[in-house]
This record gives structure tokens, C-alpha cells and sequence, in this order.
């Protein structure tokens, strides 16, 4: 594989969401590797473990390291059991990357919520995060970093991703909170990321804003 300019050698990378081959995910999972990081493949629907099998063969077959954990991290079972699985793959005690990329539900205007669906959109884009950190955070050295990828959505107020957008709004505030509480106490760096409409992993014929679980 050839390297673009990071030094990754020996980092071991946790990406969520990952499990799809044309996702950003995959497309950052295979990014990390090709820099020399070990790469956690994280996926969550039954649906996706051949798609999800088929990144990590991807990225083995160009010479990097990759294993595959189906965890759902929006929940703090979900979120330790990648944590451990993680730990236990690569013989390390560390993690020194993450990248919290899941995101689940279709966005959809306010007047079209229900409980079920603001459930989904927000438990994979707050939720997650946060309990992952939360079981990852004693593992990652100092010099760690944490990377939330956000949306435009969060920025644009458009009415037809007005959930979606709420939830990444609300991401952007967690990513400044724990900017500071991490990078003071740990040394650990947290950003967003907010890309706009891609072409999302089952999208043929034109762009979306999001990612997938």
C-alpha cells in the first residue's frame, strides 16, 4: 500500500459505521490502514457482515491489517464489547484512534418524527459516542485522537433532515466539550469533521448528507 503523509505505523484505528464498501467509513478505514494503522471494521446490521468482510479483505489484500467486530455502540454493552474485541484482536492495550462515523435512521422533517425514529437518528449520533468514549478513553495514550465526522446539515437548518441536522448539532456541541475535557485531562484531540451530500453506500443515482452504521 502506498502511504500518503501520516505516520500511522502500529496505531490501532476503531472506525464505526465502517461496513460498507462505498461508505465514508470504509473510505477512512482504508485510509488509516494504507498509512500504516491496524483497522477496526465496525458494523452493526446482520445485513452488512458480508459487506463489512469484504472492506477488511479490501484493505488486507492491499497489505494492511484489518479485523471485523459487529458491536452496536449505541448502547454501553455494544460499545465496551467493540472496546474489548478490539484489545483482544491486535494484543494491544491501546487504542489510539477513533472515529465515530455511525450514523442510523433516514432524515426526515419534524412534523414526520416519531419516538421510534428520533430514538434511532439520536442514539447512533449522541448516544454512541459517548458510551464508546467512555469504554475507549481509558485505553487511549496521550496523543490520541477522536474524530466525530458531523454534516452541513448541522449548519444549514434545512427542513427536510431537521432530526438528522439536530442530532449533529448536537454532536459539534459534544465535540467542543470534549475538546476540552479530554485534551486538558488526557491529552487526547477531539475533532469534527462535516463533510456535505455524498453518495451514500446503497445511493446509485444522486448525493445524500450522512453515513452509515
Amino acid at each position: 500500500m502506498t502511504p500518503d503523509t501520516l505516520d500511522l505505523n502500529g496505531k490501532v484505528a476503531v472506525i464505526t459505521g465502517s461496513g460498507k464498501e462505498t461508505g465514508i467509513g470504509a473510505c477512512i478505514a482504508s485510509t488509516l490502514s494504507r498509512n500504516g494503522a491496524f483497522v477496526v471494521i465496525n458494523y452493526v446490521s446482520h445485513a452488512s457482515a458480508s459487506r463489512a468482510t469484504g472492506v477488511a479483505e479490501s484493505i488486507r489484500e492491499q497489505g494492511g491489517k484489518a479485523t471485523v467486530v459487529q458491536a452496536d455502540v449505541s448502547t454501553p454493552e455494544g460499545s465496551k464489547e467493540l472496546v474489548k474485541k478490539t484489545l483482544d484482536v491486535f494484543g494491544t492495550g491501546n487504542i489510539d484512534i477513533i472515529v465515530n462515523n455511525a450514523a442510523g435512521g433516514t432524515p426526515h422533517g419534524a412534523l414526520q418524527a416519531t419516538r421510534d425514529s428520533l430514538d434511532t437518528i439520536f442514539s447512533t449520533i449522541v448516544y454512541a459516542p459517548i458510551f464508546l468514549l467512555q469504554a475507549a478513553v481509558p485505553h487511549m495514550p496521550r496523543g490520541s485522537r477522536i474524530i466525530n465526522i458531523g454534516s452541513i446539515a448541522s449548519k444549514l437548518g434545512m427542513a427536510s433532515t431537521a432530526i438528522y441536522g439536530a442530532a449533529k448539532t448536537a454532536q459539534d456541541s459534544l465535540t467542543y466539550s470534549l475538546a476540552m475535557e479530554l485534551g486538558r485531562s488526557r491529552g487526547i484531540t477531539v475533532n469534527t469533521v462535516s463533510p456535505g451530500p455524498v453518495v451514500g453506500p446503497d445511493d446509485k443515482s444522486g448525493g445524500k448528507a450522512g453515513n452509515d452504521r
